[in-house]
């Protein structure tokens, strides 16, 4: 990609040049996985050059559609699910989820299942909801609890739309802290995101986020106990 040689371009360009790239290789019947990590380090390189309001704009705007020239999908997503469920360590349930209710020991949630659409209340109790949100623009978002969020003003919305503006703690508000593709669109110093969809990606920035919980709970004023097991309740919407 000559545009890194330039000393002067946009982040619009960046765009324009990763077009030209993708479409030259797939021309010659290249496949795009192999040149994605070449492209990604060029396009790194060239984000670098950029001043602060220019990679603003990529990370918001030019970013994601790079990302959809090079999306990748496929077994390297999909097989640690496989594996999960064949150690017992996650468990798929079919249906719809409904609503949260409580129950002895805290709270679990009903559901309609989808053989038959009757309802039914999780068990055991819930002790971490994590939401997994597909792709939607989240200020018209389908999910009840990001819509809920929103009205709340427990997060807001960024620039981009596509996630929840976050400090480099990932705290969307006081004790709320966002992961996974809801982190998307945030640029502070080097911490530029513009998706958050990749495996790999996410893993990265929850050992950063971990590190963060850890740190927070050994302080004397908000030590709390970590027990050694939750239950843990995957909305995915």
């Amino acid at each position: 990609m000559d545009l890194v040689k330039s000393t002067s371009f946009t982040a619009k360009q960046i765009l324009g040049a990763v077009t030209q790239e993708v479409a030259a290789a797939t021309a010659r019947n290249i496949n795009i996985s192999d040149i994605y990590i070449d492209i990604s380090k060029l396009v790194i390189q060239a984000l670098t050059q950029l001043d602060f309001a220019e990679q603003k704009q990529f990370v918001l705007r030019y970013a994601v559609e790079i990302g959809k020239l090079q999306r990748r999908a496929g077994g390297e997503y999909l097989d640690v699910v496989d594996d999960l469920v064949a150690r017992s360590k996650l468990e798929l349930i079919k249906g719809r989820f409904v609503g949260f209710c409580a129950v002895a020991g805290g709270a679990s949630c009903k559901y309609l299942t989808s053989e038959d659409r009757s309802p039914k209340v999780l068990d055991p109790p819930i002790k971490a909801i994590v939401n997994c949100a597909g792709f939607q623009d989240i200020t018209t978002s389908s999910s009840v609890l990001i819509q809920n969020l929103i009205r709340r003003k427990i997060c807001t919305p960024n620039d981009s739309k596509r996630g929840f503006v976050i400090d480099k703690n990932f705290e969307a508000s006081k004790n709320c802290y966002v992961m996974g593709p809801l982190v998307a669109g945030n640029i502070d110093g080097t911490f530029r995101v513009w998706h958050a969809e990749s495996c790999q990606r996410i893993m990265s920035f929850s050992q950063r986020l971990a590190a963060v919980l850890l740190q927070s709970a050994l302080e004397p004023s908000t030590r709390v106990a970590i027990p050694l097991e939750i239950d843990v309740l995957v909305n995915a919407v």
